[in-house]
């Protein structure tokens, strides 16, 4: 009888254990997928402060350093007489925004920072050719060697790939026979 009853607790304890042991995986991999979603968000919010960060460099690169507005003009658009004259008033609201430029070397350097962006973020690599492209109109010397070298590099890992689908398709036909 005692026999019996203890035969009955090690089945309860070995039930117990499967599952404290089973809540225990379970309790594990929902840590799992929640470290897993975590990481995914915050790889796209760092992708989109790479975006935002790289979009302002396209606006140095491109000698655009912002605008100011003139209050002075702002108050001379706003008497009667200018705003009757519409003849004048674009004129006078252009000559309202006064653009900041921006030196040769901040220019040179955003092209090399675009450059270093594309080559080390997979996911600015054809933003930033396509951004080299736009640039070279008026920085042929510049950025060409930067140009030549994305490309370059996109064109070996498509080179790569295709060697890869080569191999994987002879592979695939003498496993087939």
């Amino acid at each position: 009888m005692i026999d019996y009853i203890l035969d009955g607790f090690k089945v309860i304890a070995a039930i117990i254990a499967i599952l404290s042991s089973t809540a225990w995986f379970w309790e594990l991999r929902l840590k799992k997928k929640a470290e897993r979603r975590l990481l995914e968000s915050t790889e796209v919010e760092s992708q989109v402060k790479l975006l935002k960060l790289f979009t302002e460099i396209m606006n140095i690169a491109h000698a655009r350093g912002g605008y100011e507005v003139s209050d002075t003009v702002i108050e001379k658009v706003l008497t009667p007489k200018v705003l009757k004259d519409n003849k004048n008033l674009k004129t006078v609201i252009q000559s309202a925004i006064i653009s900041i430029p921006v030196g040769e070397a901040s220019q040179d350097a955003a092209i090399a920072a675009i450059w270093q962006l594309g080559k080390t973020h997979s996911i600015l690599n054809k933003a930033s050719i396509q951004a080299l492209k736009s640039l070279i109109k008026f920085k042929r010397d510049i950025v060409q060697p930067y140009l030549d070298d994305l490309e370059k590099e996109e064109l070996t890992f498509c080179q790569k790939l295709i060697q890869s689908i080569k191999k994987c398709c002879i592979l695939n036909c003498k496993n087939s026979n």
